[in-house]
């Protein structure tokens, strides 16, 4: 065999050898578009989720209490949000039902502020009644209503939503 032989068969050789490791190296470097289409999207964590409601309690008497109950539904919720409970940020569920009566002069009166129904949890009953007892005094009552006072009757909803209305 002669030198230029051999010096092609090694010449040949060591490409054949380059190619494979240069192939190897290639085939182990994940390829992008099939990294991102195998995972699945990362979903956030579900937070928990507080709503509160108000309605009034008895009639009117003619008087408009649209902006009045938004007001103190704004101030309430407000205070409620700021001050959430433990048991609720552990994703505990439930719903507290608070009845109250406001004065004429938008004072609490604090002996009518009673839960009608418990959530079954301390923590959560008892900031729900601070948020209410926090926004007092609310704002006097509309002139044209003539009685003393209102009631008024607040849901809580700890990680859970109202129940749609009935049809």
């Amino acid at each position: 065999m002669s030198i230029r032989t051999a010096r092609n068969r090694q010449g040949l050789a060591s490409l054949a050898i380059a190619f494979l490791l240069i192939s190897a190296r290639v085939a182990a470097i994940p390829n992008q578009n099939t990294q991102s289409q195998s995972k699945s999207p990362t979903m956030p964590p579900k937070l928990p989720r507080a709503l509160v409601d108000v309605k009034l309690i008895g009639s009117k008497e003619g008087a408009d209490f649209d902006s009045y109950l938004k007001n103190v539904y704004v101030s309430v919720r407000h205070n409620f949000l700021s001050d959430v409970p433990d048991s609720f940020m552990k994703g505990e569920k439930g719903v507290v039902v608070v009845r109250l009566q406001i004065q004429r002069d938008g004072t609490l009166s604090e002996k009518s502020l009673a839960i009608v129904s418990s959530t079954g949890t301390k923590d959560m009953d008892e900031a729900a009644l601070r948020a209410i007892r926090t926004t007092a005094p609310f704002v006097a009552l509309p002139k044209e209503y003539t009685k003393p006072n209102i009631d008024l009757q607040f849901r809580f909803f700890y990680n859970t939503s109202p129940p749609e209305p009935a049809q």
